[in-house]
């Protein structure tokens, strides 16, 4: 959930091959994006109210950030 320029919550465990949703509720755009090599994402401009989806690629641990609102920021763990 994307919401009060946020990420809720701030850290996830997933498991490789699951699909994390982003789901922004600001009345806003945001963005998500990981620079992390085996999951390497950006999910472009999203619009207020729009889902999308990123599928998590490989194990590892790393920081997914919105290009938009440099403040944000989500943990991600896979395994």
């Amino acid at each position: 959930d994307q919401t009060g320029k946020t990420f809720l919550p701030h850290s996830i465990d997933v498991k490789v091959g699951d699909t994390i949703t982003f789901k922004n509720n600001d009345p806003f755009a945001h963005n998500a994006y990981t620079d992390d090599e085996a999951n390497e994402f950006d999910i472009g401009m999203q619009s207020p109210g729009k889902d999308i989806k990123a599928k998590i690629l490989a194990p590892g641990t790393f920081s997914v950030e919105c290009a938009i609102h440099p403040n944000m920021l989500l943990e991600v763990n896979a395994k």
